[in-house]
């Protein structure tokens, strides 16, 4: 049986929501914690479980989004939350309550007689239809999306399992969402692994799919989202400055990675995300561009020469690098976190973690010389963030918000002589490792294949900046070593990098 996807979403009406939880941190919570562990212990990526974040058991009423039309009607009603469909489409509801890192679980109920449905979760989700898409279906197949406005491009495709309850029955869903791993399980069972950066964060929310001339009707209750985290180590910027301080600042970008590699500063295996000769702005007014706006990541290394002229001295000026992106459909950038050079020669890191006014700020106590260069060097590992300036830790251990985004390069000039030059800015992606697990990744998109060597099938790419979990190794026919990934591809020795315990990964027959 041929699976697909139905036509495109009609827009549904948004309702403001008030939704909020306090969540008690008894013993049945901690029992629940402890199953969930249990059954994440499945996957390839370790999952540390956290707080408790939401509860909900759809007994209190309408905290969920509400639509009806001809053939819509979403609604809290009799202690769940439920999904009636009628016609050839998929929707969803979600709720108000932005999330990142969380696993969500809830219970399913298909009522209605029709096979040939999908249901699930979304993660990360935004009002117009985008996020990630969960699904099971009454025939008991599984696959995972990537939800773009009014349509959803396939991550994983349809697959049948055995763990999945078909008909009318229950079925108990997990979902994964930790940076840019995602993964789906089913009454206890792992389905489906894989990694996305599209979306670093949104709102939790519930699909459902029907096919043309049969009616889909989904209960899901007894809601729970944990945040959640992985047990990488973060780095370790603890310590006197003089022992901080970095000589290859100012030269080739991979002496820099290399340097914060021998002084333990971060792991080894890092890779490039972009690299830019020059860009800049001049004039008065807030200019910004982006740059890799295509590359979200959380942890990074950045880098870059800013050289700032100031127009206006009675107000304030910038000059900064940004990271952590989030735009808006507008092209505008509503979150990112800044580091640079203000007009009255303070070092500045800000931290614009929401589209209100939420921020951290942090200036530096030892002003620079606004005549001359100065080289940034920031490295962001979670809700960290240290920053050196011509070699030099000005900002340790500075708390800010975690999640992942993109890059640029940004000016606030309130005269008409303000300019800011940005030379040589780069950045690379911080690996994440587990004791005992060998990862690969690469600064640009490479082939895999589907045995160890250049005459087996093509099996899709590995995306730049993406790390894979390898499982096994064979010695190819070119006498290249070539890794075979968790998801049975292979990919050769020379176009990656290793990151971990690699020694001991066994060999496998071709």
């Amino acid at each position: 049986m041929k699976k697909g996807l139905y036509r495109s979403l009609f827009l549904l009406t948004t309702l403001a929501l008030s939704f909020s939880a306090v969540v008690a941190q008894d013993k049945t919570t901690t029992r629940q914690r402890a199953a969930l562990t249990e059954v994440l212990e499945n996957g390839s990526q370790i999952v540390t479980v956290g707080d408790l974040l939401e509860r909900e058991d759809f007994s209190g009423g309408n905290f969920w989004e509400v639509y009806e039309d001809n053939d819509t009607n979403l609604r809290t009603e009799d202690g769940v939350y439920r999904m009636t469909l009628d016609g050839n489409y998929y929707t969803w509801g979600v709720n108000d309550q932005e999330h990142s890192d969380v696993v969500i679980e809830v219970e399913t109920n298909q009522l209605s007689d029709e096979l040939n449905n999908e249901y699930g979760v979304i993660c990360r989700a935004k009002t117009d239809g985008s996020g990630y898409y969960f699904f099971i279906s009454g025939d008991g197949y599984y696959s995972v999306y990537e939800g773009t406005e009014n349509e959803i491009d396939a991550l994983v495709t349809w697959e049948q399992s055995d763990a999945i309850n078909q008909g009318q029955t229950n079925n108990s869903i997990v979902v994964v969402c930790l940076d840019e791993y995602l993964a789906l399980y089913a009454n206890g069972t792992l389905l489906a692994e894989t990694s996305d950066n599209t979306y670093s964060s949104g709102l939790a929310g519930f699909t459902v799919g029907s096919a043309e001339d049969s009616e889909t009707d989904i209960a899901f209750d007894n809601l729970r989202i944990w945040e959640v985290g992985s047990d990488a180590a973060p780095v370790d910027l603890t310590g006197n400055t003089e022992t901080l301080s970095l000589t290859a600042f100012g030269g080739r970008s991979e002496d820099t990675i290399a340097e914060l590699e021998d002084l333990g500063l971060i792991p080894s295996g890092s890779s490039l995300i972009f690299g830019e000769d020059y860009a800049f702005f001049t004039g008065q007014g807030n200019w910004f561009t982006p740059i890799a706006r295509d590359q979200p990541r959380t942890n990074i290394v950045m880098g870059g020469e800013l050289t700032f002229r100031i127009g206006n001295a009675d107000e304030l000026e910038t000059c900064t690098l940004s990271s952590r992106i989030d735009t808006n459909s507008q092209g505008t950038a509503v979150t990112y976190l800044d580091v640079g050079l203000v007009n009255d020669g303070s070092v500045l890191l800000f931290d614009q973690f929401s589209e209100s006014s939420d921020a951290n700020i942090m200036v530096g106590t030892s002003p620079v010389d606004l005549g001359e260069s100065h080289h940034f060097v920031l490295v962001l590992v979670d809700d960290t963030a240290n920053l050196f300036v011509n070699g030099e830790l000005v900002i340790e251990n500075f708390t800010v918000v975690k999640r992942a985004g993109t890059y640029g390069i940004a000016l606030i000039g309130r005269g008409a002589d303000a300019k800011c030059e940005g030379r040589d800015i780069w950045a690379y992606q911080i690996p994440t490792s587990t004791t005992g697990t060998c990862t690969v990744n690469s600064s640009k998109n490479i082939n895999k294949r589907g045995g160890p060597g250049t005459t087996f099938e093509s099996a899709g790419q590995l995306q730049s900046g993406s790390d894979a979990v390898v499982i096994g190794q064979a010695k190819g026919a070119d006498g290249l070593t070539w890794w075979q990934l968790d998801d049975q591809t292979w990919v050769r020795e020379d176009v990656v990098t290793e990151v971990g315990d690699c020694s001991g990964i066994p060999v496998v027959a071709a």
